[in-house]
C-alpha cells in the first residue's frame, strides 16, 4: 500500500472510529470486515475478535431475530433498511441502519434502550393520564392567544362528544359549543381574567352535537411571558353532569317524600342535644297549626307545642327513653293557636356518640287525630249498643207486664174512688183513701216510664214553646221542692217540635234528682233559651255534685246512688232527648254541683 493510500485508510479508520454509531461491515459470506470501537462497546467483543468470524458463529442466538431476517432481505435486494427492535439475548433495544453493497453490508446501529424505555414510561403516564381523565371526567385545555388556537385532551373530546376532525380549534369553536343562555357570561369571565392576567373558576354548560346538555365546572389560568405579555391561558372542564342530575333527583325525590308526609299528615324531626337545635321536615306546620317561623328550632320550642296538660308525661316518657336508650313513643295532644287540639303519636330512636352518651334523637310525628275521633266514635257506638240492648231488654220486660199492670192500677184507681165517695168525712178513711190513690198514680207513672223508656210508645211530636210548657208547670215544680230549695227560673222564648208529656216527664226527672241533691237545701235554677238553630234547656243546681266515675254512669238504665231511687230517671231522660233529634250535656264535680243542659233542634 502506497503512503497515499495508507494515509487515506488511516482518515477513513480515524473517522469511522469517532463516529457515535457503532459500525460494522460484513462480506457477503456474512464474516465480520470491519468492527469499530463503539460496536465492539455495544457487542461486549473486542473488534480485531471479531474481524474475519462469521457473524452467525459469533452470534448463534441471534438466528430468527428481526435483526437477521433484515440483513438477509438486504443482502439480497441491496435495498438499505432502518429496523428498530428488542433483542431478547441482551435484553436491549437496538436500532440499525442497514446499508447494502455488492460487497456486502454496513450497518449502523445504536442502543436505543434508554430511549424506549423513557417512551414506554411516557405512553404509560399519558395512558395513565386518560384513564385517570376518564374516571374523573376531567379533561384539559389550552389556548395559544397569538394563534388563537385551541388543543383538548382525549376526555376532553369526551365530554363535549366531538373529534378533533369537528372540532374548530379555535376560541370561537369552544364558544360555539357552550350554553346559549352561558355564552357570554363565560365570555366575559375568560376576557376578564385575560385582561387581568388573573385565574378564574366558573360553571357552564354546553350543548353536545346530538342536543344533549352537559353541566361542567371549568378553571382557567393565564401564562404570561417575559415582558408580561398573556401568551395562553390553559386550564380543566369537570364534567358535572351526573352529579348534577343525581341532585336534581335527589330533590324531586325529596319534594316527592315530603308532599307524601304533608298529604299522610307526617312530619321528621331530628334533636341535637350538643346544641338543642330541632329540624323538621317541610310541611310539618300542618302538624301544629304555626308556621316555621313561629314554631322555632330549640327543644323547648318543640315541647311548648304539646298540650299544657300532656307536657309533664310527654317530657317523663322522652327523659326515660334517654336515660334507658330504648325508643320513645307517645302520643300526646297539640293546641293550636285558634284552640283546636289534633292528636299526634311522636316516635324517636337515639344515635349515641363514640362514648356511649345519647348524642342526637330523630324520629316522626304523625297526626292520628282521624284515628282517635273514630276510636272514640267506636267506643260511642258501643255504649250506645250497650244501651240499646238494655233498652230492648227492658222494653220486653215492660211489654210483658205494663198492659196487665195498667189493668190492675185502673182496678186500683176506680176502687179508690168509689171508696173516696163512701168514706164520708172520717178523716182517718180519707186519708187511707188518699194514699191509695197517690200509690196508684205513682205506680201508673212509673209504668209510663218503664214503657217509654222501652220506646213502646210513640212521641206525640207538636210545635210548642218549652218557655210556656215549662212556666205551666212551675207551680207544681215549686210544690215539688222543699223550702230550704230557692227556686230560680228565665224562661225565654225557645220554640221546638217536642212531645208536651216527654218534656213534662223530662223537666220533673230533671228537677227531681236536682232536689234530691241537695238534701240540706241551695238553688235550683230553670232556664229555658234560644241561639241560632237551637234551643236548650238548662236545670242547674248547686248541691254535693259528682265525681267523673258515676258522671260517666248517670244514664245507664237501673243505675243509682240513691237508697230509693230507681235508676230509671235519667235513663228516661237521654231516650227522650234522642226522640227528639237532640243532645244532652252533663257537667259536674264534686263540692260544685250539676248543670244538665238539654239541646234542641229550633222549631
Amino acid at each position: 500500500m502506497s503512503q497515499g493510500n495508507a494515509d487515506d485508510h488511516a482518515l477513513v479508520v480515524r473517522v469511522l472510529e469517532s463516529m457515535s454509531e457503532a459500525l460494522v461491515m460484513l462480506d457477503r459470506s456474512w464474516r465480520y470486515t470491519y468492527v469499530n470501537q463503539r460496536a465492539g462497546a455495544l457487542l461486549g467483543r473486542e473488534p480485531r475478535d471479531l474481524v474475519g468470524r462469521p457473524i452467525w458463529a459469533e452470534f448463534s442466538d441471534g438466528v430468527g431475530e428481526p435483526f437477521r431476517r433484515a440483513y438477509e432481505a438486504s443482502m439480497a435486494d441491496l435495498l438499505p433498511r432502518q429496523i428498530e427492535a428488542f433483542y431478547a439475548p441482551r435484553n436491549r433495544w437496538y436500532q440499525n441502519r442497514i446499508c447494502p453493497s455488492e460487497d456486502g453490508l454496513a450497518i449502523f446501529f445504536s442502543d436505543v434502550t434508554e430511549r424506549r424505555l423513557a417512551e414506554l414510561a411516557e405512553r404509560n403516564l399519558a395512558a395513565a393520564r386518560d384513564q385517570a381523565e376518564r374516571m374523573a371526567h376531567l379533561g384539559f385545555w389550552r389556548w395559544d392567544v397569538v394563534s388563537n388556537h385551541v388543543t383538548w385532551s382525549d376526555e376532553l373530546y369526551r365530554i363535549y362528544g366531538t373529534s378533533p376532525d369537528e372540532f374548530g380549534a379555535s376560541f370561537e369553536g369552544y364558544l360555539s359549543r357552550v350554553h346559549p343562555d352561558d355564552r357570554e357570561r363565560v365570555r366575559g369571565i375568560l376576557s376578564s381574567a385575560l385582561r387581568e392576567r388573573r385565574a378564574a373558576s366558573f360553571g357552564e354548560r354546553i350543548v353536545r352535537p346530538g342536543g344533549e346538555v352537559r353541566y361542567l365546572h371549568s378553571w382557567a389560568a393565564v401564562s404570561v411571558d417575559e415582558l408580561g405579555v398573556a401568551r395562553e391561558m390553559f386550564g380543566t372542564c369537570l364534567d358535572l353532569t351526573e352529579l348534577v342530575e343525581t341532585a336534581a333527583d335527589l330533590r324531586r325525590n325529596e319534594a316527592w317524600l315530603f308532599r307524601a308526609l304533608a298529604a299522610a299528615r307526617v312530619g321528621l324531626w331530628d334533636w341535637d342535644r350538643a346544641s338543642g337545635r330541632v329540624q323538621w321536615s317541610p310541611g310539618f306546620e300542618a302538624l301544629y297549626g304555626v308556621t316555621s317561623e313561629r314554631f322555632g328550632s330549640s327543644y323547648d320550642d318543640a315541647l311548648a307545642r304539646v298540650a299544657e296538660e300532656d307536657r309533664a308525661a310527654v317530657k317523663a316518657s322522652l327523659d326515660a327513653a334517654l336515660a334507658s336508650g330504648t325508643e320513645f313513643h307517645v302520643e300526646h295532644r297539640v293546641r293550636w293557636p285558634d284552640g283546636t287540639v289534633r292528636w299526634v303519636a311522636s316516635h324517636g330512636t337515639i344515635e349515641r356518640d363514640a362514648g356511649g352518651q345519647a348524642a342526637r334523637m330523630s324520629g316522626s310525628v304523625v297526626d292520628i287525630t282521624a284515628l282517635k275521633e273514630a276510636h272514640e266514635e267506636r267506643e260511642r257506638a258501643r255504649e250506645a249498643l250497650l244501651h240499646t240492648q238494655k233498652l230492648d231488654a227492658i222494653g220486653r220486660l215492660a211489654a210483658g207486664v205494663a198492659h196487665d199492670i195498667k189493668n190492675f192500677l185502673s182496678i186500683v184507681d176506680m176502687s179508690s174512688i168509689a171508696l173516696s165517695q163512701r168514706v164520708g168525712a172520717e178523716p182517718t178513711l180519707v186519708e187511707l183513701v188518699t194514699n191509695i190513690h197517690l200509690a196508684s198514680a205513682r205506680a201508673a207513672a212509673l209504668t209510663r216510664q218503664l214503657l217509654t223508656l222501652g220506646a213502646q210508645q210513640a212521641p206525640q211530636l207538636a210545635e210548642l214553646d218549652l218557655a210556656e210548657v215549662i212556666g205551666a208547670m212551675t207551680p207544681l215544680l215549686r210544690a215539688a221542692v222543699p223550702p230550704s230549695v230557692v227556686l230560680e227560673t228565665r224562661y225565654e222564648p225557645a220554640p221546638a217540635f217536642v212531645d208536651r208529656h216527654q218534656v213534662e216527664q223530662l223537666v220533673v226527672n230533671l228537677v227531681m234528682n236536682a232536689r234530691d241533691a241537695m238534701p240540706e237545701g241551695g238553688t235550683l235554677a230553670i232556664a229555658t233559651a234560644t241561639a241560632g238553630d237551637e234551643v236548650s234547656l238548662e236545670v242547674r243546681d248547686t248541691g254535693a255534685g259528682m265525681t267523673p266515675d258515676v258522671q260517666a254512669r248517670i244514664f245507664e238504665p237501673f243505675y243509682t246512688t240513691r237508697e230509693h231511687g230507681s235508676g230509671v230517671g235519667m235513663a228516661t231522660v237521654r231516650d227522650l232527648v234522642a226522640q227528639s233529634r237532640g243532645r244532652i250535656d252533663v257537667t259536674s264535680a264534686p263540692g260544685a254541683g250539676t248543670t244538665v243542659r238539654v239541646v234542641l233542634p229550633r222549631a
